[in-house]
């Protein structure tokens, strides 16, 4: 019988919790290691809506890449996603930036949907926080458009700095202040998931392309990925991908 516990152990190995950031809540949430799983369901997010397909599912696990907790609780009220999962005897395991910054993590599966070559990790504060590579020579213009169809993003941005795109810095979700760190670098171009104004007018200023492709688009990339390994791991467990972690905001 496969436990939560052992399924832990398993991400342990593919994406250390110990080098998650200082600031981050990681590792199992919700439930005992102990806890027999039989089919779990694999999200980007734990909302109320994954929340209700687990149940529907009969799911014994939610494995979610955003943390379920992230901020300590002083209250659980009813309407909480943890007293949701505790009445319908859920676990939850969150692997967030430990799993972003892995091989083979959240970066990695972006840049292989997007056929970078000869990628290297883009270092910030000793940390492999991105990663950087090369694609054939474009505008950013058409490397964006490349990017909205390629990764279903409801909404794209960019601002346009003086080369074309071919060298580029990758971060997965909020990386709008990686700017520097790809900069120095070489790269002519920035990707992200999310970036704030004052990110685009900074990299506008030094001359550099920055791309933001939303936060869910860059990061839910990894779910697949993670549905395949967890299935040829553990055979005698069902894991399903989410269909109703949604990407949101919507856009009109």
């Amino acid at each position: 019988m496969t436990t939560v516990k052992d399924i832990y152990d398993f991400i342990d190995t593919m994406a250390p919790f110990e080098t998650a950031m200082n600031y981050d809540n990681v590792g199992i949430l919700v439930g005992s290691g102990e806890q027999t799983v039989k089919k779990a369901i694999v999200s980007l997010d734990v909302s109320c809506d994954v929340i209700d397909e687990a149940v529907g599912e009969k799911a014994d696990l939610i494995i979610s890449h955003h943390p379920v907790i992230f901020k300590p609780l002083s209250s659980i009220a009813p309407y909480d996603f943890v007293y949701a999962l505790a009445r319908h005897g859920i676990a939850v395991i969150s692997a967030h930036t430990n799993l972003d910054i892995a091989a083979g993590g959240v970066n990695d599966a972006l840049i292989d949907r997007l056929d970078f070559k000869n990628v290297e990790n883009l270092m910030v504060d000793g940390v492999p926080l991105g990663r950087v590579g090369y694609i054939e020579e474009t505008t950013v213009e058409n490397f964006s458009k490349m990017v909205k169809i390629v990764l279903a993003s409801n909404v794209v941005r960019y601002v346009k700095g003086t080369r074309n795109c071919r060298k580029v810095a990758v971060v997965s979700g909020s990386g709008g202040d990686c700017v520097d760190a790809a900069i120095e670098v070489g790269a002519d171009t920035l990707f992200t998931g999310e970036a704030k104004y004052n990110h685009f007018n900074y990299a506008f200023q030094r001359g550099l392309n920055l791309i933001e492709a939303g936060h869910y688009s860059t990061e839910n990339v990894i779910v697949p990925v993670l549905c395949e390994k967890f299935s040829n791991k553990f055979r005698e467990v069902e894991f399903k991908m989410s269909s109703s972690n949604i990407q949101i905001p919507f856009v009109i």
